[in-house]
């Protein structure tokens, strides 16, 4: 399910829905999925409720994590980024 908590983190990083759709469509095709034998495995799985809620459990588990420090990198680039132009704009005048 690596590739499902791939594309969990994709829809939770992407705030715009139609790019969103496009990372998940690479993620499926990266994985060798199409949608429908995407959906089909995830249908499959669900045949088993306990070890499709622990597989989903773990999935989202591990989406959360990866996001959060996706987010912290995002935010210290950005910190970054903005102490360059700060120095940047005060050594213009």
């Amino acid at each position: 399910m690596t590739t499902y908590t791939e594309v969990m983190i994709a829809r939770e990083m992407e705030q715009n829905t139609t790019q969103a759709t496009i990372a998940v469509r690479a993620i499926l095709q990266r994985a060798g999925y199409t949608e429908e034998s995407f959906r089909a495995e995830f249908e499959n799985y669900a045949k088993s409720p306990e070890t499709f809620r622990a597989i989903l459990d773990s999935a989202r588990l591990r989406a959360r994590t990866m996001a959060d420090s996706l987010h912290r990198v995002a935010d210290s680039l950005q910190r970054v980024a903005d102490s360059v132009n700060i120095k940047r704009d005060s050594s213009a005048r």
